[in-house]
C-alpha cells in the first residue's frame, strides 16, 4: 500500500520525463534540449490506486557511488513528480 491506498498498477519505462511532460497522449512534447542523462540512469513510473482516480508520477534516477561502479553498485532515488487525476486525453502507460 502507498498513500494509504492499494496499488493496482505500476508502469515503469526507461528514460526520464523530459521538459515536464508527464501525461502521455495528453501533452505535446515540449521543444527543449532536456537534461543529458546517461542511458540506464533514469526511469519514469506511473502508479495507479484502487481507491482513487489519482495517479502518482515518479521519476527514478540511479546514482553510481563512483564513476566506474557497475549497475549492481548503484543506488536508486525516487522523486514524486505529481499526484493528481490524469487529463482525460491521457493514455498513461
Amino acid at each position: 500500500e502507498s498513500f494509504g491506498f492499494t496499488i493496482t498498477r505500476i508502469d515503469v519505462r526507461p528514460g526520464p520525463l523530459d521538459c515536464g511532460v508527464i501525461w502521455p497522449g495528453a501533452q505535446s512534447q515540449a521543444i527543449c534540449l532536456g537534461a543529458f542523462v546517461i542511458p540506464g540512469r533514469a526511469m519514469s513510473a506511473w502508479v495507479g490506486f484502487a481507491e482513487t482516480s489519482k495517479v502518482a508520477v515518479v521519476g527514478l534516477f540511479r546514482d553510481f557511488p563512483f564513476a566506474s561502479a557497475p549497475p549492481s553498485g548503484s543506488i536508486w532515488t525516487a522523486t514524486l513528480l505529481a499526484y493528481e487525476v490524469p487529463p482525460t486525453a491521457c493514455t498513461w502507460p
